[in-house]
This record gives C-alpha cells, structure tokens and sequence, in this order.
C-alpha cells in the first residue's frame, strides 16, 4: 500500500477492513470517480464493491479468483471484473495457440473468447470471400482492421494478409476456428 501511494499520488489507497463502513465514510468511499478491490479474498472484494456502489462510488473493479462467481456478479451489479486466473489463461493461450493471435480474452466465465490475430499469408481465412469459408458454429469474424480502417465483414468480404482480426468463440469452437488461422506446412 506505501509504495502504492507514492506511485499513485491522485489516488486515495486504503489498507483496510473491507466491511468497515466507518472507514469508508472517513474516505468518502461514495464520491470517488472508481473503487478497486483488489485483496486475496473474493469474499471481501465483492463486499467492498457492493459498499463502495450502495455509498454511490461510480465504478468498481473487483478482482475474483473463483470463475464460479462470474454468473452471480453481474446480478448483483459487479460488471468490472479482473480475474488473475483468467489473466494467466489469456497469456499462456497467446503463447501456445498456431497462427499469430495478438491477445485473447475469455469472458462469461471462460465460456467465449474474443480472439485478436494478425492474418497470415496461408492460413485458410485468407484468399476466399468469407461466404465460401467454412466457420465453425458458434464462431464469427467480428471485424476486420485494415489500414487504420474497421470493416464489418459482410460475405463478399476477404481477410487479407497482415489484416488483424477480430473474433469471437463459444468454447466449443475454439479449437475448430484456430484451424482457419493456423499456417499450412507448406509455407515452411
């Protein structure tokens, strides 16, 4: 906490009772533009948030360790959620997935991914217009970013080389989408 206050000097750091509202009203919890809890237990930085969202702070990041909580957080009004174990999966699947995916993000419990690749030469989604690809069910190519531009795909659209990528999965067709954007043998 002391080295964090003197990196964030904007930033009113507490080192706390997270059910204290005493504490709380002492640091006028309730006007603060974000709330972050951060501690080791969910428990706690659940509570934190719903204290600091009922004084009326505007936002609220939680961290969550256990992804069995995600479904009950959003209805209990917790949307900013930063999970470490998520954070870790995200990173070690960047680094073990074929093609060149740029970032990953598992969301709704770890139950769809949005995927961010960099196109490649001869990787199976470019070359063809989008309508003559086979995606896997429960896949989709969100956009295309070409040239500083955002293209919504449409069917007669093509995915060219260099394009980065943006695309979403259900779980199940995870492992079926990254076969489009894996390179081909033969291009070694």
């Amino acid at each position: 906490c002391h080295e964090l206050s003197r990196i964030m000097d904007k930033t009113v750091i507490l080192h706390g009772d997270g059910s204290d509202q005493k504490l709380f009203m002492e640091e006028n919890i309730g006007e603060r533009d974000a709330v972050v809890s951060v501690t080791d237990d969910d428990e706690t930085n659940v509570l934190v948030s719903l204290l600091a969202r009922n004084m009326g702070a505007a936002n609220t990041i939680t961290r969550i360790g256990k992804s069995g909580y995600y479904p009950l957080l959003s209805t209990i009004g917790i949307e900013k959620v930063v999970s470490t174990r998520v954070s870790a999966v995200s990173s070690i699947l960047q680094d073990i997935r074929q093609g060149h995916v740029v970032s990953d993000i598992s969301i709704f419990g770890e139950r769809g991914e949005f995927i961010e690749a960099i196109a490649l030469e001869t990787s199976d989604i470019t070359g063809s217009p989008l309508k003559k690809l086979s995606f896997p069910k429960g896949a989709i190519l969100v956009c295309i970013i070409r040239d500083d531009k955002v293209i919504i795909p449409a069917g007669d659209d093509q995915v060219t080389p260099g394009d980065r990528i943006i695309l979403f999965a259900v779980q199940d067709a995870v492992k079926k989408l990254e076969k489009l954007l894996t390179v081909k043998l033969g291009f070694f």
